[in-house]
């Protein structure tokens, strides 16, 4: 019953692991992703800025109508919008990526307790095993003493008959 317990403490242990190497790898992937989000996030702002600019200055180097002046404010709100949504898919990829370092703490949490569960298994079917050796050996003793007896005794009978 030991063996079939430390089968699955065994069993247990080793799909933390596995839990555990998929949580790192889902970890790299969430970092991977914030960084390409921050990273598009910047040259998005990088290039919207330089987009704004030009734009002004051309409103700036020529005499313009009222329409061409709404036309680039509702140009310039487009720009915010889309950086806006930069910013949410940024916010997001942060939000998986702490998802997934809380996963991995946990399936690591999760490793080192089935770890111990199995260690302590291991002990206690070390120790019966122990314990069963030291009966067989007892066992064996009493036997050998028991055949010498029945020895001795067979050698007090042949010097009491002789």
């Amino acid at each position: 019953m030991i063996e079939d317990l430390l089968f699955i403490k065994t069993f247990r242990e080793r799909k933390a692991e596995t839990e555990l190497q998929k949580s790192r790898a889902t970890l790299v992937l969430a970092q991977v992703a914030e960084k390409q989000a921050q990273s598009s996030l910047d040259e998005y702002i990088a290039y919207a800025t330089q987009q704004e600019q030009q734009w002004y200055e051309g409103l700036y180097a020529r005499l313009v109508k009222p329409r061409d002046i709404m036309a680039v404010h509702q140009d310039v709100a487009i720009l915010r919008a889309e950086e806006r949504a930069h910013e949410e898919d940024l916010a997001q990829a942060k939000h998986k990526h702490n998802q997934a370092l809380d996963h991995m703490h946990q399936s690591t949490v999760n490793l080192r307790e089935a770890s111990t569960a199995r260690q302590k298994f291991v002990e206690l079917a070390r120790a019966h095993h122990l314990l069963a050796a030291q009966e067989a050996e007892r066992k064996e003793e009493l036997e050998l003493e028991e055949v010498a007896s029945i020895r001795r005794e067979r050698e007090d009978w042949e010097v009491m008959d002789g």
